[in-house]
């Protein structure tokens, strides 16, 4: 489920976009290329959480070779309560 804040101190959440959707939505492909520049800017941060994503954007990471070396994928479903 959702972190909780003790669990976020120390995190720090990025945004492939800051401009609001009724300025319209990023392409799949600008947030692709967007996202490995923050994973290779953070690089020596450790680790990062892809939280949510679109289908187009994911699409865009399978197909890409960059995420073919040095990385894991990690898929968990979550069950949302009714």
């Amino acid at each position: 489920g959702r972190p909780t804040v003790e669990e976020l101190k120390g995190t720090t959440r990025l945004y492939l976009d800051e401009q609001p959707l009724v300025k319209g939505i990023i392409s799949a492909k600008q947030a692709h290329e967007r996202l490995i520049a923050e994973v290779y800017d953070n690089e020596a941060h450790g680790g990062l959480i892809l939280e949510g994503g679109s289908i187009s954007l994911l699409k865009c990471m399978v197909q890409s070779s960059y995420w073919s070396n040095d990385f894991r994928w990690r898929i968990i479903r979550h069950k949302l309560p009714d």
